[in-house]
């Protein structure tokens, strides 16, 4: 079977670098089986659609953001009852190459590109609508503009690739028993993490000494540390997209106690919660 190729040569200006694309029929939403030779990020922000990519299945729901890779063999099923709409964003593969090494080593780009399966999170409601008002802005520049069209497009690429993806790419997740990436999976979702552990070991329906076991052997840490880890990324993405209280975010991720709170932030981030919101770096590009 041989299976088409999109250059990005048809798609976008090199100068630009991106093609944005509003889709709301889940027929049209890549129908067929393809590749391409530039990045994708997509943005699920109304309904349900079936991702078959590399040989496998996965429900998209509202919230859901994948970064779609060079060479990634993919395409879009409607699920029935199901419509959606999609924000669609094609990115010249010389821009996210800019920004790994922008990166360097130390931010492990293997973790990204070398996944069997393209990193996909679950957004939530809040942080969805703030990355869609991002996606929009992008489409609002005019499109003579595209030096500044660039400069938008890598300062949005920079939060995404930096606060987002690195959430599912462990570097041995590709190790992971079904019912184990499965239930990471689902602890992405904000009413699964914030009831914690007991959520966790409710949907891995194993007993608690084999998720124990498991999780340390495979992504080197407790249940309760690998929880905790999640809480924090959200609460730090919480923090640099709106005003709410601190006591508010730390409760919504499932932190009872704010000392806690505070003292695993710190520890993490080498900063306070208030001080990662005044000096985070994508808040202050965007500010």
């Amino acid at each position: 079977m041989i299976i088409p190729k999109y250059l990005e040569s048809a798609y976008f200006d090199e100068k630009v670098e991106m093609h944005y694309a509003l889709l709301q029929s889940a027929d049209k939403i890549g129908p067929v089986l393809h590749t391409h030779d530039f990045f994708e990020v997509f943005l699920l922000i109304e309904g349900q659609i079936e991702h078959v990519v590399n040989g496998n299945h996965i429900t998209l729901i509202d919230g859901s953001m994948t970064l779609i890779r060079p060479n990634d063999a993919h395409f879009y099923r409607p699920i029935p009852g199901y419509n959606c709409q999609v924000i669609n964003l094609a990115i010249a593969r010389r821009a996210i190459n800019d920004l790994f090494d922008y990166l360097g080593d130390g931010f492990h780009t293997h973790r990204i590109l070398d996944l069997e399966m393209p990193p996909t999170i679950n957004l939530a409601p809040a942080i969805k609508e703030q990355v869609k008002t991002k996606l929009e802005q992008l489409h609002s520049i005019p499109v003579n503009s595209g030096a500044s069209q660039k400069t938008a497009l890598r300062m949005l690429l920079f939060e995404l690739i930096t606060q987002y993806f690195p959430l599912v790419t462990q570097e041995n997740r590709n190790e992971l028993p079904e019912w184990l990436q499965r239930t990471c999976e689902e602890m992405q979702k904000p009413q699964n993490l914030a009831l914690g552990v007991p959520r966790m070991l409710e949907l891995s329906a194993v007993s608690a000494e084999h998720l124990a076991r498991t999780v340390r052997k495979l992504l080197d840490q407790t249940p309760t540390n690998y929880v905790n880890q999640l809480r924090l990324t959200f609460a730090a993405n919480l923090l640099t997209h709106g005003d709410r209280a601190i006591l508010d975010i730390a409760s919504e991720v499932g932190f009872e106690s704010l000392s806690y709170f505070y003292t695993l932030f710190k520890a993490h981030y080498g900063q306070t919660p208030r001080q990662f919101r005044r000096n985070h770096l994508p808040q202050l590009l965007h500010g």
